[in-house]
């Protein structure tokens, strides 16, 4: 597992507000991984090669060693079988696609040994080695337990509707603050979001979970701004304690790796959202390249910044970086065993002093958590997946809180000028660089939003993924679960979707209290 870095973050990327997926580090997971070699030895034994393991096959068909390409088939068990292609490194990494109904996926793979090779498509890991025998066939279950088994892996049933819901910031009188589309009969709960007042220089952000009656839930997770800080060593000086606050930022430790941010999800996430939860594990965590990616393009202006900044003053270096992790944790509740997809959004900034020690500004822009009964996950995902990429700020809330965050700035930069009059002309470039990034923030902003559910898609496991529709009568779009062929809107702002070629939503007793209109994928 490659180590992560620390993840710092500058006050002024709080108002960054990005992915989901939501969403997961390394040290920099700077270049997109490439693909693997599929055991080049073996390859002159003849083709084709066969991999097996962790319920797929995949068949490699041709070999082109000169550009370090492999193509082929993949399977996953009772699935259908995929073309596959990946171009190969000399390390055994690879990158590539697979061509499925619904477009082409991303895969990508690592060489283990001469025979082993680690595969991870639709963000799931599988485990293959070259020649195993197939997995036997399951034993045939007692009908009735089928029958149960069946059900709690067979996605929802029947028509589904999805209702505009508000929420409200019970600390600003009462102010709607998010919207968001959750399916009739689920419950709604939390809203904005604020840290206690010593920790006044965090932005507000939203704490929203929604549950369906049997358990399933999706929630957005509340934004995290925080500091390290490490005095020189020299100095005999304790690091601040955890808890307390330096200028309205909450002292955090910032994990250091891939293990430390599992223990942190364990202890301090899955145990604190769910009290009273046992046998708490957190089964796998890992980098998302895709998102990655893209989080690091959106953050690559902030960085450059930084980096022609470096060398104005004496003995001092900062540097940034970012990566969105994702977590899959089980744990038991009430009697009942549940699963678990966490996905964090993580930026950091890292400032090293001479006489300061170093202090490591760092954050959780978005964190999105599914959760189901055990064996359940996998089905509601497109749901849940849509319910979550529809949560926005309503205008009002969001205009409040850009103004809160242009007050702060300018509290930091008259304490700044008042403290530093002898170094005015440094002054003189902070200021210019505030105003770039916040030019940088605010022309990205739209585009942050537009991005955010596509990217998306990429993150989770075994998702069926979406569908955009276009509102009757506007241009708005809506993103609604994939795989339903009858969408019908109404006045109300609610959205039914149902498979049922003969049900007619203007003709059934409970559903033609008003006019549903049929609603087109958007093209």
């Amino acid at each position: 597992m490659a180590r992560v870095s620390p993840i710092p973050h500058d006050d002024t990327m709080m108002i960054l507000t990005l992915l989901s997926t939501l969403p997961l580090l390394g040290p920099a997971v700077s270049a997109a991984p490439t693909a693997p070699r599929y055991a080049p030895a073996a390859c002159q034994d003849g083709l084709p090669l066969v991999y097996r393991g962790d319920g797929m096959t995949a068949t490699i068909t041709a070999i082109e060693e000169s550009t370090g390409a492999v193509s082929g088939t993949i399977q996953l068990d009772g699935g259908t079988s995929m073309s596959f292609a990946l171009s190969l490194d000399d390390s055994g990494r690879g990158r590539g696609t697979v061509t499925t109904a619904k477009g082409e996926k991303k895969l990508s793979s690592r060489d283990v040994d001469d025979t082993t090779v680690r595969v991870t498509f639709r963000a799931k890991r599988y485990t293959l080695v070259l020649g195993a025998a197939p997995e036997p066939e399951p034993k045939p279950e007692p009908t009735s337990e089928r029958a149960t088994n069946d059900a709690r892996t067979a996605a929802p049933t029947g028509p589904i509707t999805l209702v505009q819901h508000t929420f409200q910031d019970k600390g600003m009188g009462g102010m709607n603050s998010h919207t968001m589309l959750i399916p009739k009969g689920w419950k709604a709960e939390g809203g904005a979001f604020w840290l206690p007042q010593q920790f006044f220089s965090v932005l507000p952000s939203q704490d929203i979970r929604v549950t369906s009656p049997d358990g399933v839930s999706v929630q957005i997770e509340p934004m995290i701004t925080a500091k390290e800080i490490l005095p020189p060593a020299e100095l005999g000086l304790a690091p601040p304690a955890r808890g307390s606050a330096d200028k309205g930022f909450p002292i955090i430790p910032l994990p250091d790796d891939i293990d430390a941010w599992k223990r942190w999800v364990q202890d301090e996430v899955v145990a604190a959202g769910s009290p009273g939860a046992t046998k708490i594990r957190v089964l796998d965590g890992a980098v998302i390249p895709e998102l990655t990616w893209e989080l690091k393009r959106q953050h690559a202006p902030y960085k450059k910044m930084l980096e022609q900044g470096n060398g104005m003053g004496m003995g001092s270096h900062t540097t940034a970086d970012c990566a969105v992790l994702g977590f899959e944790s089980t744990f038991e509740l009430n009697g009942v065993q549940y699963e678990e997809l966490r996905v964090l959004a993580l930026t950091y900034t890292i400032m090293d002093a001479q006489y300061t020690g170093r202090m490591k500004m760092w954050g959780v822009e978005r964190a999105v958590t599914y959760r189901a009964p055990k064996g359940q996950l996998n089905a509601h995902m497109p749901v849940l997946k849509a319910v979550a990429d529809s949560v926005r700020m309503t205008p009002e809330w969001f205009r409040m809180r850009a103004d809160l965050h242009a007050k702060l700035m300018k509290i930091s930069r008259e304490v700044a000028r008042s403290n530093m009059e002898a170094a005015r002309k440094r002054s003189e470039i902070i200021a210019q660089s505030g105003r770039e990034l916040n030019e940088i923030i605010t022309s990205g902003y739209r585009e942050r939003d537009a991005i955010r559910s596509a990217s998306h898609d990429k993150v989770i496991h075994a998702i069926r993924g979406t569908e955009e529709y276009i509102t009757p009568g506007s241009d708005t779009a809506v993103h609604l679960p994939f795989g339903y062929d009858h969408v019908y809107s109404n006045a109300r702002g609610e959205f039914l979707l149902t498979n049922d070629s003969l049900f007619e939503p203007n003709v059934d007793s409970s559903t033609n209290d008003v006019d549903w209109t049929r609603m087109q994928v958007s093209r």
